[in-house]
């Protein structure tokens, strides 16, 4: 897989001149290149991407290409890094042994059934554009690019992979405007990456691709997800064009039945479904479905004029209220799962009941207001009763430190992105993105990087082959 390779580039300057004003400028130089310097190289971080400013990549200059066949920092130089180089997290929870980069430039993935494979999305450096690969569960193989051989996806984004259950599909969303449309780095971080999309499925061999809502118009698609009997698919849409109040437009939640009728996906009736009895909902993301199948794990804006949303468990049955499973004005949450709570181990609270579920889920709690992400984020834990109901007298406990620099897995402004847990072992898939400064002065401003880690526990869990996404 092409990677490409970049490292900062570091200069002095010295001036003469005793005036105040060359002193100051002076100063005001030294402080920009050092924490240049200290944000893209004290983390150990191999830069992907093209600048965010940037609608089509620059040529490299003699400079760059020099540094691209510079080594790589001993983190990121392989997919599958040995317990002797695992980042350990001098800050992580106790119940944490090690966070590991697992696959350097991964994007939104999803495990097969048996959890043996990994399908993710990859945005090629060179053109910007999003595909499909698949490799190995701990991506110790060769990757396999799913949609590159495919003349109908060219010029196009392909993203947010989701493995159907039978393990014969792929289901996908496709943005074929994807060239024309320029998105800048930082906008797939935001609702914009979602426009223009529409729901594809792709054979695992490659070979077959069906598209599965014939829609040209402006419809803006995100989240794709399927049940765990692949006979549902779930996303979010976007109800409203761009207002005031939602620059992104508003957003729900919609799915529909999926049928394999003689192998041929095809999809049955649209249904959309309030997160809230209030009719106001925003900024809605769909993360997965419950352990039940019953409900999707929502986060969303329910009150108007607020700015943080919560997690939601939404049930596919009309008669079955929506829960709230947290509930807090002040902190934005996230990408969310639930599992079981022997798929983890119990090391995380000796206080939590033995059976039941947890809510894993990323926000932003004690965490400062992000300069340049949209959002930051870390992992925390919760328990929940039998019914995936919130136990109002337990406390969540934080698992990750990405954003804390004394960390030694600290990736300075992150957020965590998505999440998923091998079906065998109880270890968790993280997709981590940051921010960094450019590499040089043509690319300008900022990037964003993300990798997909693996978080292992301190004792492995019960394999009871949980069934959280």
């Amino acid at each position: 897989m092409h990677v490409h390779r970049a490292l900062p580039h570091r200069a002095v300057v010295f001036s003469l001149r005793s005036s105040i004003r060359a002193a100051i400028r002076g100063c005001l130089c030294a402080v920009v290149l050092l924490l240049a310097a200290t944000g893209a190289g004290a983390h150990g971080s191999e830069p992907h991407g093209s600048a965010p400013h940037e609608p089509e990549p620059s040529a490299p200059s003699s400079a760059d290409a020099a540094a691209d066949d510079a080594p790589l920092a001993p983190v990121l130089r392989a997919r599958m890094v040995d317990d002797a180089s695992t980042i350990r997290g001098r800050r992580g929870h106790r119940a944490v042994r090690g966070i590991q980069v697992l696959v350097p430039d991964g994007g939104r993935f999803d495990l097969d059934p048996a959890g043996r494979q990994l399908v993710y999305e990859r945005r090629d450096p060179e053109t910007g554009l999003s595909a499909v690969w698949i490799n190995d569960a701990d991506a110790a193989g060769t990757a396999r690019c799913l949609t590159c051989v495919r003349p109908e996806f060219d010029d196009a984004h392909i993203f947010d992979p989701q493995w159907h259950p039978s393990g014969r599909y792929v289901a996908v969303l496709v943005q074929l405007r994807g060239k024309r449309l320029r998105l800048r780095d930082l906008d797939h971080l935001t609702p914009d990456r979602g426009v223009h999309t529409t729901p594809w499925m792709i054979a695992v061999d490659g070979r077959e691709i069906w598209q599965l809502i014939d829609d040209p118009s402006s419809s803006a698609r995100l989240d794709l997800q399927l049940d765990f009997e692949g006979q549902r698919l779930l996303w979010a849409v976007r109800a409203t064009n761009r207002r005031d109040r939602a620059p992104w437009g508003q957003w729900q939640l919609r799915w529909a039945r999926l049928r394999l009728g003689g192998g041929v996906p095809r999809l049955g009736r649209l249904d959309d479904r309030a997160v809230a009895s209030n009719d106001w909902q925003d900024r809605v993301r769909v993360h997965a479905v419950t352990p039940d199948d019953r409900a999707a794990l929502v986060s969303a804006v329910t009150v108007a004029g607020a700015t943080t949303a919560d997690v939601w468990r939404v049930p596919f049955d009309d008669d079955r209220p929506p829960i709230q499973l947290t509930d807090s004005p002040a902190i934005d949450d996230g990408v969310a799962l639930v599992v079981g709570a022997t798929d983890l181990p119990a090391a995380a609270s000796s206080d939590w009941p033995a059976d039941g579920l947890r809510l894993l889920w990323a926000n932003d709690r004690g965490l400062e207001t992000p300069r340049w992400l949209p959002s930051r984020s870390d992992l925390w834990l919760r328990p929940l009763d039998r019914d995936g109901a919130p136990l109002s007298a337990t406390e969540a406990v934080r698992l990750t430190y990405f954003n804390n620099p004394d960390a030694d897995h600290a990736r300075g402004e992150a957020r965590i992105d998505d999440l998923a847990i091998m079906p065998n072992d109880g270890r968790l898939l993280l997709r981590v993105v940051w921010s960094e400064p450019a590499v040089s002065a043509a690319a300008g401003g900022l990037r964003t990087s993300s990798a997909i880690y693996r978080l292992r526990w301190q004792r492995d869990a019960a394999t009871a082959g949980g069934r959280g996404r």
